[in-house]
Parts: C-alpha cells; sequence; structure tokens
C-alpha cells in the first residue's frame, strides 16, 4: 500500500466536513510500500485528521507529515487545539478515555483513539501522542515497510 496516495484522499475526505480549517500536508518522497489494509489505514488517518480538527479553534491549520525513518514510514499529524497533559499521552489511547483538558472542548465518547491504535496495530505498526510545546498535540503512527518476504 502507497502511503503517499492515501494521505491526500484522507484528508480530502475531512476537509470537507471541517471548512473552518485549513489542512496541509508534505509528503516525502519516495516512501516505501507498507504492510496494511487500506481501509484501516484509512479510517486511522481520517480519525486522527477528524480529531485534529475537531479540537481545534476555527481558522488554525492541521499539518500531516508522512516520511521515512530508519526504513518504516511515519506519519505525524500536528494541530493546534488545546493539548493535553503530558502525563496523558498513554492514556489518551484507551477506550472512552478523555482528557481534562479536553472534555469541554467538543463533545466526543473517547473512541477515536483506541479505535484508531487498534486499527494501527492490527497493521503491525504503532502510534503515540506527543503535548506540543506552546499548545497542540501531535500524534503519531509507525508503519513497516512492505517486503515479499512477507
Amino acid at each position: 500500500m502507497l502511503v503517499q496516495r492515501l494521505i491526500p484522499r484522507s484528508v480530502a475526505a475531512e476537509e470537507s466536513r471541517w471548512p473552518a480549517t485549513r489542512f496541509r500536508f508534505e509528503l516525502q518522497q519516495p516512501l516505501p510500500p507498507v504492510v496494511g489494509d487500506e481501509t484501516y489505514l484509512d479510517q486511522a488517518l481520517r480519525n486522527r485528521v477528524g480529531n485534529a480538527a475537531k479540537y481545534s479553534p476555527a481558522g488554525s491549520e492541521v499539518l500531516v507529515l508522512a516520511e521515512s525513518r530508519d526504513g518504516d514510514v511515519v506519519v505525524r499529524v500536528l494541530d493546534e487545539g488545546p493539548g493535553f497533559p503530558p502525563e496523558e499521552s498513554e492514556r489518551l489511547f484507551e477506550l472512552f478515555h478523555r482528557s481534562a483538558g479536553t472534555a469541554q472542548a467538543a463533545t466526543g465518547a473517547g473512541i477515536g483513539l483506541f479505535v484508531t491504535k487498534q486499527l494501527v496495530e492490527a497493521l503491525g505498526g504503532e502510534v503515540w501522542a506527543t503535548a506540543r510545546p506552546g499548545g497542540g498535540s501531535e500524534f503519531g503512527l509507525r508503519l513497516h515497510p512492505y517486503t515479499e518476504d512477507l
């Protein structure tokens, strides 16, 4: 699966849902093909990009970056939302968990990041969250390259 083909489609699908948000993506070229199911990765990306827009103020930017790192493909979604306390970074992916700092910012059930983690892990990848200095969040995922040995 080629991430560089999927990201523009996933972002475009979310752009129509969040017209007050600016979306931008930067894709390092070339990116290796990755192991996985396109439907799973599309849903994981849309969950994350949609969440970034949902929690960011109107007029802000959601940036999606994709690069090759140590042979893997790393995708990061950066937003300008309220962020979260760094000590909550692992708990954000728990089912029904909502950060105290964001619970009032937007409605939600605490399911989206849990589902994203499950989808990415089903693809053999991993996810993480980082609070950005000065506000906002960075959510990342790492996927392994496809090889004929798989």
